[in-house]
């Protein structure tokens, strides 16, 4: 019996062959080779499914915005050290998702927001969202309105969109305007949705509200008993302060609130924008050969006579009365005939500053070059006092300006976070107790919140 292998253990109780060894070796490598390649192909799958959001499920009503913000391995997804994500709605006509994160809810109904890894759509991490009432977008003002009367357990919302470079909405409501009192009510708010005030009974019967921003929305909160009036917004009025602003790639110029077109002096600088879309075209440098135009005077003064016996040019006197007196001078002068001008204050006619009121001689008597012609020019009003507005809140401060028969111009405003400033008028000028002719402008300033979207 052989004993030379007692106690040794089985795997040397027989050797394999040198052949065989080499083959166990090689396959061993091979194996190893695999699986390290393997596992370095394995998608890392155990962080990105630490993809987050701040809220699971959202019960809001149609019309309001809410901001959902995920998270990568307790990184936000806004931050570029995180991976890129894809936000997608599984219902766009219940609610909406941009590419921020941000959710609208449009009408009654469910709907899935969903946060993805843009390169792997399996991690991902889900929002339920369920919206009660519908957004009605208004396209003109008379669609802004709700039944009459309104329908009952209702919360739908009325949207409107004005220019985009209004900073300020102004909201007149109909006198009709009625919510049951106590039970039902109207509700106001910007672009957000946010609450900017509720109104109940006739509170909001030609009323006017103020609203940041260039969106406006108004909801109707119903219960099933009794359905009154509702409301109707009967004007919107967006104030745009006066400044450069751009869209979409092109410029637009605010003044007076109203944009500018076609040639426009601005601090000096004489700009030209588009006629039609107000869009900002280039600086404009006059051609060197551009004369001032001359009016042509009317053909049934016989224009011109013929000289008289070697004398001056003898002309019938054009009409002038209404023109401006740039105008006016201009035609004369090429007349060659001397104007006299004479400037005075105009508060029967009320006619606007540099308007010819009165000439001497009348239209149609015959007046020879080189003779004078004397024109009335009008300053416009007498100076009146400028009412002190600073202060105000701009509701007052635009109704003391138009009962003192002035027009508000608005500058950029400066924004606040002291809720006891939102809309008052900071500065104006000419300052009050000034003097300035009525129908001209006053420039006032306003506070407003810094935190306002729209």
């Amino acid at each position: 019996m052989n004993t030379k292998c007692k106690g040794k253990p089985p795997l040397f109780q027989r050797l394999p062959r040198k052949g065989s060894l080499l083959v166990l070796l090689l396959s061993f490598v091979f194996c190893f080779a695999a699986f390290s390649m393997a596992l370095a192909s394995e998608p890392a799958t155990s962080t990105a499914a630490k993809i987050q959001l701040n809220k699971a499920a959202i019960s809001c009503d149609a019309g309001e915005a809410y901001q959902l913000n995920a998270t990568f391995d307790s990184t936000p997804v806004s931050t570029d050290s995180a991976p890129k994500v894809t936000w997608s709605s599984s219902d766009s006509s219940v609610a909406t998702v941009d590419a921020n994160g941000k959710v609208t809810a449009i009408a009654h109904g469910s709907a899935t927001i969903t946060c993805a890894l843009a390169d792997n759509k399996d991690v991902s991490a889900a929002c339920n969202i369920t919206v009660a009432g519908n957004l009605i977008d208004a396209k003109t003002i008379s669609e802004f309105q709700s039944p009459h009367p309104y329908n009952p357990d209702s919360r739908d919302c009325w949207r409107y969109t004005a220019t985009p470079f209004a900073s300020i909405l102004v909201l007149e409501f109909d006198a009709k305007t009625f919510a049951e009192k106590d039970f039902d009510c109207i509700e106001v708010s910007g672009a957000d949705g946010k609450l900017i005030q509720r109104f109940t009974a006739d509170e909001l019967a030609s009323g006017e509200v103020y609203v940041d921003g260039n969106v406006a929305c108004v909801r109707v909160v119903s219960d099933a008993a009794i359905n009154e009036w509702g409301f109707a917004v009967v004007s919107v009025t967006p104030i745009v302060f006066d400044g450069w602003y751009e869209l979409a790639g092109n410029v637009y110029y605010y003044r007076d609130n109203e944009m500018q077109k076609g040639i426009v002096d601005a601090d000096g600088v004489l700009y030209h924008f588009d006629d039609e879309t107000g869009a900002f075209i280039d600086v404009y440098t006059p051609p060197a050969t551009e004369e001032v135009p001359v009016v042509v005077p009317d053909p049934e003064f016989e224009y011109p006579v013929l000289p008289d016996a070697g004398g001056p040019a003898v002309y019938k006197m054009p009409y002038l009365l209404g023109m401006f007196y740039t105008d006016a001078e201009a035609q004369l002068e090429s007349m060659g005939i001397i104007v006299d001008e004479l400037w005075i204050y105009d508060d029967f006619f009320k006619t606007p500053w540099g308007t010819v009121t009165s000439q001497n001689p009348n239209a149609g008597m015959d007046i020879a070059a080189t003779e004078h012609a004397q024109l009335e020019i009008s300053l416009g009003r007498s100076p009146v006092e400028v009412p002190d507005v600073v202060g105000m809140d701009v509701t007052d401060a635009y109704n003391a300006l138009i009962a003192a028969e002035f027009w508000p111009k608005y500058a950029p405003a400066i924004p606040t976070s002291d809720p006891a400033l939102f809309n008052k008028v900071a500065w104006m000028d000419p300052p009050g107790g000034s003097l300035a002719s009525p129908d001209t402008g006053i420039t006032i300033c306003l506070y407003v919140n810094e935190n306002a979207k729209g």
